[in-house]
């Protein structure tokens, strides 16, 4: 760490452990000095000189012998230094003795009828992204005019700077609070404020989250991008996919926000009851697939309409301030594949759709989001249902009270009652099903496979059996590959039935007799096919144990 001799004027370099010292804060203007120019001249004739005389100055009256300047102290040439200097930045200002905020726009005896705390505000000084950490971090902070006279303190002035940042005054107060606050929250303190360059809005954001990463000059917007994936390395505070896009018209969106901008509703967002994220169960990472979640849980909306839409309901297990009772931020996910979803452009108070969710809430075992949306994705979004296996039934629609077991159960889409196969010519899979909802030792159930099947070179035609329990049991054991299991189980069912019928087929249980027809749609090149399944109890005196007519 380089720092001046408030007495000699001249740099000097410590390792380890620095000398007491004072730090300073301000917006860049033309004619600061860089380090070689302060290494050649001390005390030269650019504009950039007085400001750091000055700080020099008010440290040597404070009895502080160094003080610190970014113009000046670091060599801006060496990318390993800028990297080194911007990762330590938050702790220095934190370590340092006293921080002097220099307005260069604020003057004491202009406007003097209004109050300091009306006129500060206006000051370029609460618009720039560096200035964000800089306000937080110190312990002890004054403001000075742009004569050097002393306006306030960080203390005297945080009413009116909390009004002006967002930033809450117990962080202002004390920086070690500031990790208290949701990321979403904290996301917001930036989301009106401007740095020169793109890449800087996240820089200067690292010490707010406390991360450390390189510097890729360049990169532009990706820097931002690059902030949240290592956040969610160390939080699974969910908040930080609470922002909201500018454009409402977009159908499917990003999870990551693409600038702070976007985070500026996000002010008064709170962590969940309980401990809030902390205690949350949802784990989530990056992927080379998506942004993967284990146990997240989620909720499926009832199906209000017929429409391809979103469908699930990822709660955010944080709320807003001013909400009454209990209220959570949500995001609304379409199912697009096996274990797949992207996230749709609706956001807001889980509260608002409490009536539309089925019960109770599903734990998925494991979930991938798409963390980025291209536009050359949406043709696969838009027909991810293609060659699905869609359940239609006269009775109520199918429950999880009466599937007792399904596979595989990424694939299944809940609200829709499908499997999504993506077209996969391979894809085998089955439903279990108690026709009665009470279920006991007693109670029978069938099973419906179906998938995809090549016959003779042909293209893979899709297939739907009833399976027979005491067929099912015979191949129903662990350690049995899902595709051996169905398709074992299909082929005893078709030599009792005499051939794989792939139009219709009933099924005589003890006390129920099953039907199912499968019924392939093709709408816009995209096929589709409906899974026709009825059930109902055998009118007495008919029952045909365990017959099955073809």
């Amino acid at each position: 760490m380089r720092l001046i001799n408030t007495t000699k004027l001249r740099l000097e370099e410590f390792y380890g452990s620095a000398p007491e010292y004072a730090i300073l804060s301000h917006t860049w203007a033309g004619g600061e000095v860089t380090f070689e120019e302060f290494v050649q001249c001390p005390e030269g004739s650019k504009q950039g000189y007085a400001k750091i005389t000055a700080m020099c100055s008010q440290a040597r009256a404070d009895g502080i012998g160094y003080c610190w300047v970014d113009t000046c102290c670091i060599v801006k040439t060496s990318s390993a230094e800028l990297t080194e200097s911007i990762n330590s930045m938050f702790d220095w200002y934190k370590q340092a003795k006293v921080c002097f905020a220099f307005l260069a726009d604020f003057d004491l005896d202009v406007d003097v009828a209004e109050s300091v705390a009306s006129r500060i505000e206006k000051c370029r000084w609460f618009t720039r992204g560096w200035c964000l950490q800089e306000l937080i971090a110190p312990r002890e902070l004054r403001f000075y005019d742009c004569n050097w006279r002393l306006v306030g303190t960080k203390r005297s002035l945080r009413g009116p700077i909390s009004k002006i940042t967002s930033v809450d005054q117990d962080v202002l107060e004390d920086s070690s609070r500031l990790f208290s606050s949701p990321i979403a929250r904290r996301m917001s303190w930036a989301s009106n404020r401007q740095t020169t360059r793109i890449e800087d809005m996240a820089y200067s954001l690292l010490g707010i989250f406390d991360i450390n990463m390189p510097m890729l000059y360049g990169e532009g917007e990706k820097a931002f991008l690059r902030l949240q994936e290592e956040i969610i390395k160390k939080s699974n505070d969910l908040s930080i996919f609470a922002w909201k896009p500018g454009d409402s018209k977009i159908v499917y969106i990003d999870m990551f926000a693409p600038s702070p901008v976007f985070f500026d509703g996000c002010h008064d967002i709170l962590d969940g009851g309980l401990g809030g994220h902390m205690l949350s169960r949802s784990l989530f990472s990056m992927s080379n697939r998506g942004i993967q979640f284990t146990a997240a849980d989620i909720s499926v909306l009832k199906a209000q309409t017929s429409q391809e839409g979103p469908d699930y309901v990822l709660p955010l297990n944080c709320s807003a301030k001013e909400a009454k009772g209990s209220c959570c931020k949500y995001l609304l996910l379409k199912k697009i594949g096996p274990g797949l979803f992207v996230r749709a452009n609706a956001s807001g108070d889980l509260e608002v759709l409490v009536p539309y969710l089925e019960r109770p809430w599903t734990v998925e075992r494991e979930m991938y989001i798409l963390p980025r949306v291209t536009l050359d994705l949406y043709p696969t979004l838009e027909t991810s249902h293609r060659s699905s296996f869609e359940f239609r039934t006269t009775k109520a629609k199918l429950t999880s009270c009466s599937i007792q077991g399904l596979e595989p159960r990424d694939a299944w889409d809940t609200p829709r009652s499908r499997f999504l196969t993506q077209g996969n010519p391979s894809f085998v899979g089955y439903l279990k099903i108690y026709p009665e909802i009470a279920t006991g030792p007693k109670t029978e159930f069938f099973v419906v496979a179906l998938g995809f099947r090549r016959r003779h070179g042909t293209d893979a035609e899709p297939y739907v059996s009833l399976v027979h329990p005491d067929v099912w049991v015979t191949y129903d054991a662990p350690g049995r590959t899902l595709a051996w299991m169905v398709s074992s189980a299909v082929d005893e069912q078709a030599d009792a039935n005499k051939g794989l019928q792939r139009d219709g087929q009933e099924l005589n249980l003890p006390r129920h007799k099953v039907t199912v027809a499968l019924h392939t749609r093709v709408s816009r090149d995209l096929p589709v096919h409906k899974v026709l399944l009825d059930w109902k109890p055998h009118s007495k005196g008919k029952r045909k144990h365990g017959e099955v007519v073809e």
